[in-house]
């Protein structure tokens, strides 16, 4: 049997979650469901059109509900790289997606390398 006191904060939380138990820090919370990805995910503008035109996206997920002017060059610029461009409902969803506190306008999925 393990001596949780004598184990670090971090292995304490992994063998709670393991196991099914709810752990403190998250309040219990387990990932969403339904949303996998195989790569590196890159919430933001800048960064996912700085992604897209390094040619290391694999897939762009657009917010219906961003303005027109970043919705239109998100669309250019993975029209132009020859990446698939997947449409969410709206911000705050495409936040939630990616794992984030905030709304996202723009994200994509990279290489794993990434």
């Amino acid at each position: 049997m393990i001596q949780l006191s004598a184990v670090c904060d971090s292995h304490v939380f992994m063998l709670l979650f393991a196991a099914g138990k709810k752990p403190a820090g998250n309040g219990g919370k387990r990932p969403m469901q339904g949303t996998v990805f195989a790569g590196r995910i890159v919430a933001g503008t800048r960064q996912a059109l700085r992604e897209i035109a390094k040619g290391h996206a694999k897939r762009v997920y657009i917010a219906l509900d961003a303005q027109e002017r970043i919705i239109s060059e998100a669309r250019a610029a993975a029209q132009a790289a020859g990446v698939p461009v997947e449409e969410i409902g709206d911000m705050a969803m495409l936040g939630r997606r990616c794992r984030i506190a905030v709304p996202c306008a723009v994200a994509v999925l990279t290489d794993a390398e990434g």
